[in-house]
């Protein structure tokens, strides 16, 4: 099986475009279970499809709450835009801190 290819037993699998196309729910299946892999095109990387990780998600869904706590103080009249922009800079600070 072509989704079976792997430099090395720690590198992630590789697989080429048309493949990952067609075999997407396998995939999404084995990365639910912790595996990664890279996506090629023309031999070329392109793309990484890797298991969200628990911060991510829990992340996620905290930003989902925020944005729904803002429509409910917009809904009020309460929304004050420049700490929402303040918000959203500091985040954007922090978020370029984790990948430095």
């Amino acid at each position: 099986m072509m989704l079976d290819r792997k430099p090395s037993p720690a590198a992630p699998t590789t697989v080429g475009a048309y493949e990952a196309k067609t075999k997407f729910s396998e995939l999404i299946a084995r990365a639910e279970k912790g595996e990664s892999f890279v996506v090629t095109k023309n031999g070329r990387p392109i793309a990484c499809l890797t298991p969200a990780t628990a911060p991510e998600h829990d992340e996620a869904r905290a930003a989902g709450e925020r944005i729904l706590a803002r429509f409910d103080a917009r809904a009020r009249g309460e929304f004050d835009f420049d700490s929402f922009w303040q918000e959203l800079k500091q985040e954007d600070d922090e978020r370029a801190e984790r990948w430095l």
